[in-house]
């Protein structure tokens, strides 16, 4: 007997990043009604067949066309100017209001929607090679290249926008640790220390103009110093005030002399530094004034 309370995406075949975009809110956000279906495919502007019903066993009204059919979801069938998943995404928030304050989710469909539009024409260096390691490239390669068919294409299409969510959502936080954060000069211009077990701080610090920042884990005790890859800059100093004052904590020194690590996920097996950070700041000062 069919179990008419299971619910079935339906797709356009070869589908791109919108259509999986489309699926992924939908089993991710709408867990009550999608966190069990499945997915199907029709060719591109179809809606799914009676045929189709009838030989999956499934009944019209589980049945949620995204991308494709000139459903509520098929961004060809609305004239909003919306992609399929920003309509899934409206869709959502008007059954979840919560969702319109999730920063990190709206920054992936917003994502999903500028490649949707070819919105890369209008970016720096277009046609830069960096671009071919983008989600969208990286499907197109994966469709192209024969590696799978279209369940492993969304499969894979899931997986990586999880990560993609997961990532932003860490990167929102570390601007607000970055706000709590001190800031110091040395010779080499703007320094921050901050405490916070957020390791994504440090890099995004640095793109932000931090030339040197020093991270001090509340819970592990870790410590880690690292500068912005200028040339200019040397830590050996800190290096060799940092080893007459530690003779407890587990360090690395990077041969490029701008990273000192004291703890990471690469190497677990490390004691952490009893050096403060107030005292890891003071020591940067004082070798880099």
């Amino acid at each position: 007997m069919n179990d008419i309370s299971k619910k079935v995406i339906t797709t356009h075949q070869n589908p791109d990043l919108d259509a999986i975009g489309s699926i992924w809110l939908l089993q991710r956000f709408d867990k009550s009604n999608y966190d069990n279906s499945s997915v199907t495919f029709v060719p591109a502007g179809e809606k799914i067949s009676l045929k189709q019903l009838k030989d999956l066993k499934l009944d019209i009204t589980q049945i949620t066309h995204v991308d494709t059919g000139g459903s509520e979801f098929d961004d060809h069938a609305n004239n909003t100017g919306n992609s399929s998943a920003v309509l899934v995404f409206n869709y959502l928030k008007r059954q979840n209001p919560s969702l319109v304050e999730d920063k990190a989710l709206g920054k992936v469909v917003g994502f999903i929607d500028k490649t949707d539009h070819f919105e890369s024409y209008f970016w720096p260096e277009p046609t830069h090679d960096r671009y071919y390691f983008m989600l969208e490239h990286i499907l197109n390669g994966y469709k192209l290249g024969g590696y799978g068919d279209d369940h492993d294409l969304v499969r894979l299409g899931i997986t990586c926008l999880d990560g993609a969510y997961t990532i932003i959502k860490i990167y929102l936080e570390a601007e607000e640790e970055i706000k709590k954060g001190t800031i110091f000069n040395t010779k080499h211009g703007q320094a921050l220390a901050v405490e916070c077990s957020n390791d994504a701080v440090i890099k995004l610090a640095q793109k932000m103009g931090y030339t040197i920042v020093v991270r001090k884990d509340p819970e592990l005790g870790n410590l880690r110093i690292k500068a912005a890859p200028l040339p200019q800059i040397d830590l050996t100093p800190v290096w060799a005030k940092i080893q007459k004052l530690d003779t407890i904590g587990s360090w690395y020194f990077h041969p490029g002399k701008h990273m000192l690590i004291n703890g990471s996920k690469k190497n677990t097996d490390q004691k952490p530094s009893p050096l403060t950070l107030t005292e890891a700041t003071e020591i940067i000062k004082t070798t880099l004034k």
